[in-house]
Protein backbone atom coordinates (compact mmCIF):
# COMPACT_ATOMS: atom_id res chain seq x y z
CA UNK A 1 0.00 0.00 0.00
CA UNK A 2 0.96 3.66 -0.37
CA UNK A 3 1.70 5.99 2.50
CA UNK A 4 2.80 9.16 0.71
CA UNK A 5 2.84 10.58 -2.78
CA UNK A 6 4.71 13.53 -4.26
CA UNK A 7 5.24 15.19 -7.60
CA UNK A 8 4.98 18.43 -9.53
CA UNK A 9 1.84 19.59 -11.29
CA UNK A 10 2.13 21.88 -14.31
CA UNK A 11 -0.66 23.71 -16.16
CA UNK A 12 -1.17 27.09 -17.77
CA UNK A 13 -2.85 29.27 -15.16
CA UNK A 14 -3.73 31.79 -17.87
CA UNK A 15 -6.05 29.19 -19.38
CA UNK A 16 -7.03 26.73 -16.65
CA UNK A 17 -8.20 27.06 -13.08
CA UNK A 18 -8.10 24.18 -10.60
CA UNK A 19 -11.48 24.06 -8.88
CA UNK A 20 -11.52 20.82 -6.91
CA UNK A 21 -9.33 18.05 -5.55
CA UNK A 22 -10.92 15.00 -4.00
CA UNK A 23 -9.15 12.10 -2.32
CA UNK A 24 -10.08 8.47 -2.93
CA UNK A 25 -9.92 5.37 -0.72
CA UNK A 26 -9.70 7.36 2.48
CA UNK A 27 -6.99 9.79 1.41
CA UNK A 28 -7.80 13.19 2.87
CA UNK A 29 -6.71 15.96 0.54
CA UNK A 30 -6.83 19.62 1.44
CA UNK A 31 -5.38 22.81 0.05
CA UNK A 32 -2.45 22.40 2.46
CA UNK A 33 -1.38 19.43 0.38
CA UNK A 34 -0.45 21.76 -2.49
CA UNK A 35 2.14 24.46 -2.89
CA UNK A 36 0.60 26.84 -5.43
CA UNK A 37 3.83 28.76 -5.97
CA UNK A 38 5.50 25.93 -7.84
CA UNK A 39 2.58 23.49 -8.07
CA UNK A 40 4.26 20.80 -6.02
CA UNK A 41 2.11 18.44 -4.06
CA UNK A 42 3.06 16.24 -1.12
CA UNK A 43 0.31 14.04 0.21
CA UNK A 44 0.63 12.04 3.41
CA UNK A 45 -1.95 9.64 4.75
CA UNK A 46 -2.17 7.25 7.61
CA UNK A 47 -4.47 5.05 5.58
CA UNK A 48 -3.12 2.62 3.07
CA UNK A 49 -4.33 2.03 -0.44
CA UNK A 50 -4.62 -1.70 -0.46
CA UNK A 51 -6.05 -2.18 -3.95
CA UNK A 52 -5.34 -0.55 -7.28
CA UNK A 53 -7.48 2.45 -8.12
CA UNK A 54 -7.64 6.21 -8.02
CA UNK A 55 -5.70 7.98 -5.29
CA UNK A 56 -7.10 11.44 -5.93
CA UNK A 57 -8.93 13.37 -8.63
CA UNK A 58 -8.54 16.95 -9.80
CA UNK A 59 -11.04 19.08 -11.63
CA UNK A 60 -10.11 22.02 -13.83
CA UNK A 61 -12.17 24.56 -15.71
CA UNK A 62 -11.35 26.93 -18.53
CA UNK A 63 -11.16 30.50 -17.29
CA UNK A 64 -13.93 32.89 -18.25
CA UNK A 65 -11.35 35.23 -19.79
CA UNK A 66 -10.66 32.76 -22.62
CA UNK A 67 -12.51 33.93 -25.72
CA UNK A 68 -10.64 32.03 -28.45
CA UNK A 69 -9.83 28.36 -28.98
CA UNK A 70 -6.54 27.12 -27.56
CA UNK A 71 -4.45 24.04 -26.91
CA UNK A 72 -2.81 23.35 -23.57
CA UNK A 73 -1.65 20.48 -21.38
CA UNK A 74 -1.80 19.31 -17.78
CA UNK A 75 1.41 17.58 -16.74
CA UNK A 76 2.55 15.70 -13.66
CA UNK A 77 6.31 15.33 -13.30
CA UNK A 78 8.69 13.77 -10.82
CA UNK A 79 6.12 11.36 -9.48
CA UNK A 80 7.28 9.23 -6.57
CA UNK A 81 5.51 7.34 -3.82
CA UNK A 82 6.51 5.60 -0.64
CA UNK A 83 4.99 2.48 0.82
CA UNK A 84 5.84 -0.63 2.67
CA UNK A 85 8.26 -1.66 -0.08
CA UNK A 86 10.16 1.64 -0.17
CA UNK A 87 10.22 4.41 -2.77
CA UNK A 88 8.29 3.80 -5.96
CA UNK A 89 8.93 5.91 -9.07
CA UNK A 90 6.60 6.56 -12.00
CA UNK A 91 6.83 8.03 -15.47
CA UNK A 92 5.76 11.59 -16.11
CA UNK A 93 2.16 11.98 -17.22
CA UNK A 94 0.66 14.49 -19.63
CA UNK A 95 -2.89 15.22 -20.77
CA UNK A 96 -3.21 17.30 -23.94
CA UNK A 97 -6.32 19.46 -24.17
CA UNK A 98 -7.96 21.17 -27.11
CA UNK A 99 -10.23 24.00 -25.96
CA UNK A 100 -13.08 25.10 -28.18
CA UNK A 101 -14.91 28.31 -27.31
CA UNK A 102 -18.48 28.52 -28.55
CA UNK A 103 -19.52 32.16 -28.74
CA UNK A 104 -23.06 33.31 -28.24
CA UNK A 105 -24.47 34.30 -31.63
CA UNK A 106 -24.40 38.03 -32.31
CA UNK A 107 -27.73 39.70 -31.60
CA UNK A 108 -29.30 43.12 -31.22
CA UNK A 109 -32.69 43.90 -29.70
CA UNK A 110 -34.57 47.09 -28.88
CA UNK A 111 -37.80 48.21 -27.27
CA UNK A 112 -37.67 51.48 -29.22
CA UNK A 113 -36.66 50.60 -32.78
CA UNK A 114 -38.15 48.08 -35.21
CA UNK A 115 -35.47 45.49 -35.96
CA UNK A 116 -36.15 43.10 -38.83
CA UNK A 117 -33.98 40.70 -40.81
CA UNK A 118 -31.96 43.36 -42.63
CA UNK A 119 -33.26 46.75 -41.43
CA UNK A 120 -33.62 48.81 -38.27
CA UNK A 121 -36.44 51.34 -38.62
CA UNK A 122 -38.40 53.92 -36.58
CA UNK A 123 -35.24 55.83 -35.71
CA UNK A 124 -36.12 59.43 -34.86
CA UNK A 125 -34.52 62.23 -36.91
CA UNK A 126 -31.48 63.72 -35.17
CA UNK A 127 -30.61 60.48 -33.34
CA UNK A 128 -26.86 60.23 -32.72
CA UNK A 129 -24.93 56.99 -32.60
CA UNK A 130 -24.48 57.50 -28.86
CA UNK A 131 -28.23 57.83 -28.31
CA UNK A 132 -28.92 54.86 -30.55
CA UNK A 133 -26.61 52.65 -28.47
CA UNK A 134 -28.49 53.59 -25.31
CA UNK A 135 -31.70 52.21 -26.81
CA UNK A 136 -30.45 48.79 -27.91
CA UNK A 137 -29.26 45.62 -26.22
CA UNK A 138 -26.30 44.16 -28.08
CA UNK A 139 -23.58 41.57 -27.40
CA UNK A 140 -21.00 42.77 -29.92
CA UNK A 141 -19.35 46.02 -30.86
CA UNK A 142 -21.50 48.32 -33.01
CA UNK A 143 -20.07 50.18 -36.02
CA UNK A 144 -22.12 52.47 -38.27
CA UNK A 145 -20.88 53.38 -41.76
CA UNK A 146 -22.15 56.28 -43.84
CA UNK A 147 -22.96 55.97 -47.55
CA UNK A 148 -19.27 56.40 -48.40
CA UNK A 149 -18.18 53.62 -46.02
CA UNK A 150 -16.77 55.93 -43.34
CA UNK A 151 -17.23 54.94 -39.69
CA UNK A 152 -19.35 57.35 -37.65
CA UNK A 153 -18.26 58.89 -34.36
CA UNK A 154 -20.41 58.74 -31.24
CA UNK A 155 -21.90 62.20 -31.82
CA UNK A 156 -22.63 61.68 -35.52
CA UNK A 157 -26.28 61.80 -36.60
CA UNK A 158 -27.79 58.69 -38.18
CA UNK A 159 -29.43 58.74 -41.60
CA UNK A 160 -31.47 56.45 -43.82
CA UNK A 161 -29.44 53.87 -45.76
CA UNK A 162 -26.48 53.96 -43.41
CA UNK A 163 -25.05 50.54 -42.58
CA UNK A 164 -24.88 49.18 -39.04
CA UNK A 165 -22.61 46.24 -38.24
CA UNK A 166 -22.90 44.12 -35.11
CA UNK A 167 -19.47 42.53 -34.75
CA UNK A 168 -18.42 40.60 -37.85
CA UNK A 169 -21.68 38.67 -38.09
CA UNK A 170 -24.71 40.93 -38.51
CA UNK A 171 -25.41 43.85 -40.82
CA UNK A 172 -28.46 46.11 -41.03
CA UNK A 173 -29.56 49.12 -43.05
CA UNK A 174 -30.83 52.01 -40.93
CA UNK A 175 -34.09 53.79 -41.71
CA UNK A 176 -34.67 57.20 -40.10
CA UNK A 177 -38.31 58.26 -40.04
CA UNK A 178 -38.92 61.15 -42.46
CA UNK A 179 -35.36 61.12 -43.83
CA UNK A 180 -36.42 59.98 -47.27
CA UNK A 181 -33.32 61.12 -49.16
CA UNK A 182 -30.82 59.85 -46.55
CA UNK A 183 -29.12 63.16 -45.74
CA UNK A 184 -29.67 62.65 -41.94
CA UNK A 185 -32.39 65.32 -41.59
CA UNK A 186 -35.88 66.21 -42.71
CA UNK A 187 -35.78 68.98 -45.32
CA UNK A 188 -37.88 70.40 -48.13
CA UNK A 189 -36.26 67.82 -50.42
CA UNK A 190 -37.93 65.03 -48.45
CA UNK A 191 -41.23 66.92 -48.74
CA UNK A 192 -40.77 67.24 -52.49
CA UNK A 193 -39.95 63.57 -52.97
CA UNK A 194 -43.05 62.58 -51.02
CA UNK A 195 -45.21 64.92 -53.12
CA UNK A 196 -44.13 63.41 -56.43
CA UNK A 197 -44.68 59.94 -54.95
CA UNK A 198 -48.25 60.77 -53.98
CA UNK A 199 -49.10 62.03 -57.47
CA UNK A 200 -47.57 58.88 -58.96
CA UNK A 201 -44.92 60.86 -60.81
CA UNK A 202 -41.84 59.28 -59.23
CA UNK A 203 -42.62 56.46 -56.83
CA UNK A 204 -40.61 55.83 -53.68
CA UNK A 205 -39.31 52.33 -53.13
CA UNK A 206 -37.42 50.30 -50.57
CA UNK A 207 -36.05 52.07 -47.52
CA UNK A 208 -37.11 55.49 -48.78
CA UNK A 209 -40.70 54.31 -48.86
CA UNK A 210 -40.45 52.98 -45.31
CA UNK A 211 -38.91 56.29 -44.14
CA UNK A 212 -41.84 58.16 -45.70
CA UNK A 213 -44.35 56.39 -43.44
CA UNK A 214 -44.06 59.10 -40.81
CA UNK A 215 -47.26 58.24 -38.92
CA UNK A 216 -46.37 54.52 -38.85
CA UNK A 217 -49.71 53.31 -40.21
CA UNK A 218 -48.03 50.99 -42.77
CA UNK A 219 -49.11 53.26 -45.63
CA UNK A 220 -47.68 56.37 -47.25
CA UNK A 221 -50.49 58.89 -47.54
CA UNK A 222 -51.19 62.61 -47.55
CA UNK A 223 -51.17 62.45 -43.75
CA UNK A 224 -47.43 61.69 -43.84
CA UNK A 225 -46.97 64.70 -46.10
CA UNK A 226 -48.82 66.86 -43.56
CA UNK A 227 -46.64 65.61 -40.72
CA UNK A 228 -43.43 66.44 -42.62
CA UNK A 229 -44.79 69.95 -43.21
CA UNK A 230 -45.38 70.30 -39.46
CA UNK A 231 -41.82 69.16 -38.77
CA UNK A 232 -40.46 71.79 -41.17
CA UNK A 233 -42.30 74.63 -39.40
CA UNK A 234 -41.29 73.28 -35.97
CA UNK A 235 -44.81 72.29 -34.90
CA UNK A 236 -44.04 68.57 -34.70
CA UNK A 237 -41.09 66.58 -33.40
CA UNK A 238 -40.88 62.93 -34.40
CA UNK A 239 -39.96 60.71 -31.47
Amino acid sequence: GLISLMGQLEYDTNILERIDVSGQNGWNLGESSFNEENFKFIIDSNKLVTDSGDIFKMKFKVKNTITEGATTAIKVKGISASGGDGIIGANDASLELGIKVEKEPAKITSNKYVIEESTIARIAPGTTLKTFKKNVEVNREIIVLDKDGNALGEDSVLGTNMTLKVGDELQYTLIVTGDIDGDTEITTNDLARLKVHLIDYEKLTGNSLIAADVDNDKEVTINDLAQIKLVLINLLQIQ
